[in-house]
């Protein structure tokens, strides 16, 4: 982020980080997981353009396989998924990471 992260928008970067947790613990599912990240984004206070394009495409990752799930697609590779899922939720976590370091 573009200088110092107000203590309102650390909140919500720990939120975010708290729902990501909260899903890899198995505790949400990926559709609420999607929903609160983009609530949560939508409510900082700042967020940079290449930030929020990096964190969107992310999202879109999980939107799209959330859909897949949604459609129960038999005939696709259920690890091509998990992976990319996985990753995703890498990416996210290590740009909440960086957004709390400026």
């Amino acid at each position: 982020m573009v200088g110092n992260v107000s203590e309102y928008d650390q909140r919500q970067l720990k939120l975010m980080k708290d729902q990501l947790s909260s899903y890899q613990q198995g505790d949400i599912a990926l559709s609420d997981l999607i929903g609160d990240l983009t609530f949560l984004r939508d409510a900082l206070e700042v967020c940079p353009s290449k930030w929020d394009i990096e964190f969107e495409e992310k999202l879109l990752d999980l939107e799209s396989i959330s859909s897949f799930y949604l459609s129960a697609n038999d005939g696709a590779d259920p690890d091509h998924f998990s992976t990319v899922l996985n990753d995703a939720v890498k990416a996210i976590c290590t740009l909440i990471t960086e957004a709390e370091k400026v």
